[in-house]
């Protein structure tokens, strides 16, 4: 019983990481196509437009994911 609530404590405090990065997961597609037109305003891109705006989602996926692994590995030290 003392190690699932050490378990839940440990949980409680990376799960800003985790729901971070889940939301910013489930978001990026949104966050790409606004950067991408933020940064290329006004631009005429039409052979280009789906390559940039996959690297833009790309970016944001990649970030998520290194929060994700940032609070597991916060966790991990944490229980050590």
């Amino acid at each position: 019983m003392d190690s699932l609530f050490l378990f839940i404590c440990f949980i409680k405090n990376q799960r800003k990481y985790f729901i971070s990065s889940f939301v910013l997961i489930f978001f990026s597609v949104p966050l790409g196509y606004s950067t991408f037109q933020i940064i290329y305003y006004e631009k005429e891109l039409t052979g280009v437009f789906d390559i940039l705006l996959e690297g833009y989602i790309n970016v944001y996926v990649f970030i998520a994911i290194m929060l994700y692994g940032l609070g597991l590995v916060k966790m991990l030290t944490e229980k050590k």
